[in-house]
């Protein structure tokens, strides 16, 4: 049972599930919600009008498809369970803001937090966890520090004192339902940011069954987001053992081996992957950047040009062409394939990264220092290491832009 509402969460509600009916889809998920937060007039976001509309053009780019069961009951829509997700998670950070109702600013704030469609399309108009929490704390004035892994619940027991609770109860619990269990809480903690209990759970998974992939694909996939590629390559090698046909864990046991300087074997997985799948867009994309890192620049932009051909809307095949570019010395196309990356994808902390090398190639100190400045705005470091903060320590800070 959701806590106090305010007026506009109300509103929220009633436009989504009008947005639902006029859409004859009977459910609500998270894009409805978003799109209802978004029609309400007034409502404060840090966004000029024309990312406003260009969000809501991307929410609604791909439709929505029916969902089999799915109807009004007794006039009410029911929420989808990733929209119950979101939902769920306002309610932990409106209890931990200590707030009295729940507010779509609640709302919005889960969604920028949750991997998902909604996070994905805000952070490509430039809307990410930090600035909003900033921008709408000037509002509320709570002394609350929070960040991106804050609507994480946090479990009432640690995995390993099952044991001690199931001898006391009398019900002992299987190891498969454990393992289940635990699982579930693997998925859920890796889609709210929060990697350390996503390895713990993992870890009692795999005490029991060593072999399990889907322990093993999440815990090499929570040490590659920690940077951590060469503890992430053994899970990900024995996920990859165990379910060979798993696309997705083969191309982040590639971008682990890549890091750890096997770029050959890194290749050569994308390459099979890409065998199965040739128009596979990211793939394409991957193995360019690859190519384009260990400087064979001409077969780089040939992947990147395939990638770009089948989805000229993929803003990472831009940014690394534009990095190619720049290598071989066009610089004003390097530019152009960057910015049009940025255009997008405003949240994309490598294309601002690209673009600061750009704008040093041209000595434009002022601008390479405001975009490397946007880079760590939107979590190089975190997604990639220290590069861009290592770049701006050589900008004597009596000399830096201001």
């Amino acid at each position: 049972m959701l806590p106090d509402q305010d007026e506009k969460f109300k509103l929220v509600t009633t436009i989504a599930r009008e947005l639902s009916v006029q859409n004859k889809i009977y459910y609500i998920d998270s894009r409805l919600l978003l799109l209802a937060i978004l029609e309400l007039t007034h409502f404060p976001l840090p966004l000029e009008e024309t990312d406003i509309h260009l969000l809501v053009t991307r929410l609604k780019s791909n439709g929505w498809e029916p969902i089999k069961g799915a109807g009004m009951v007794k006039d009410s829509i029911p929420l989808t369970l990733e929209a119950e997700e979101m939902v769920n998670s306002a309610v932990v950070l409106q209890v931990k803001l200590k707030h009295s109702h729940l507010s779509p600013e609640h709302l919005l704030l889960a969604m920028l937090s949750i991997q998902g469609v909604c996070r994905k399309q805000m952070e490509s108009v430039g809307l990410i966890f930090e600035d909003y929490l900033e921008y709408i704390d000037k509002k509320w004035q709570s002394d609350i520090q929070m960040d991106i892994s804050s609507v994480a619940m946090m479990p009432r027991s640690k995995p390993f004192r099952s044991r001690w609770f199931n001898w006391l109860s009398g019900f002992p619990i299987s190891e498969k339902k454990k393992i289940a269990s635990w699982l579930r809480m693997a998925v859920y903690f890796s889609k709210v940011n929060h990697y350390e209990l996503l390895r713990e759970y993992c870890n009692h998974v795999l005490e029991i069954d060593p072999d399990n992939v889907d322990a093993n694909s999440l815990l090499g996939y929570a040490l590659m987001k920690e940077l951590s590629y060469e503890n992430a390559q053994p899970y990900l090698e024995q996920a990859v053992k165990q379910e060979p046909e798993a696309a997705a864990n083969k191309q982040n046991l590639a971008s682990c081996l890549d890091a750890n300087g096997h770029h050959v074997r890194a290749l050569e997985i994308l390459e099979e992957i890409l065998a199965e799948q040739p128009d596979n867009v990211p793939v394409l994309n991957n193995i360019g950047f690859f190519l384009a890192n260990a400087g064979d620049y001409d077969e780089a932009i040939r992947y990147l040009d395939k990638a770009i051909s089948l989805n000229p809307d993929f803003a990472y095949s831009y940014n690394n062409k534009g990095f190619v570019l720049l290598q071989q010395g066009f610089v004003q196309k390097a530019t152009e394939h960057i910015l049009q990356s940025l255009d997008l994808h405003k949240g994309n902390s490598y294309a601002y990264r690209n673009l600061a090398l750009v704008y040093l190639k041209e000595n434009k100190r002022e601008e390479a220092y405001k975009a490397l400045l946007q880079a760590r705005r939107y979590r190089f470091t975190s997604h990639y290491g220290s590069e861009v903060d290592e770049l701006l320590a050589t900008f004597e800070i009596s000399n830096a832009p201001q």
